[in-house]
């Protein structure tokens, strides 16, 4: 399986959001669900493989 995806969100601190997140529980259990359908993790969590793209232009 190929392919890509793409998630959005928006955060004043994307690493304190990170950290934030990790303390939930359900974040446990949606690693565990949904790491089977990211590729390339060579044994890492889902949201370890995350490729942060620069935001080029923005439209209120």
């Amino acid at each position: 399986m190929t392919g890509s995806s793409v998630g959005y969100v928006e955060t004043d601190d994307f690493e304190q959001a990170l950290a934030a997140m990790e303390k939930t529980e359900v974040n446990g259990r949606w690693q565990a669900e949904m790491g089977e359908f990211f590729i390339g993790l060579d044994g890492r969590r889902p949201d370890e493989g995350m490729h942060v793209l620069s935001e080029y232009f923005h439209l209120d």
